[in-house]
């Protein structure tokens, strides 16, 4: 945050948050980055046949549940 922006919102009597740490924001990364690609797999394995459809939508809800917490989690310290 810039300096006069954080001037202006603690005069103003904002909430100062710690940006959160590096790690986390890499963690993020990682877990988006396996879930897209077990999304694919998966994908592509019901393409193939060997996974049926309810499985299928099951895992990849799953999948998208995890990382929409973990989302979550980021907008909740980085407010």
């Amino acid at each position: 945050m810039p300096r006069e922006k954080f001037c202006r919102a603690v005069l103003l009597g904002a909430k100062i948050n710690a940006p959160p740490d590096a790690d986390y924001v890499s963690l993020i990364f990682e877990v988006r980055r396996v879930g897209s690609n077990l999304n694919q797999m998966v994908k592509k394995l019901n393409v193939l046949g060997i996974v049926h459809a309810p499985e299928l939508e099951r895992n990849q809800n799953e999948i998208h549940e995890v990382c929409d917490m973990l989302c979550d989690t980021f907008k909740k310290v980085v407010k």
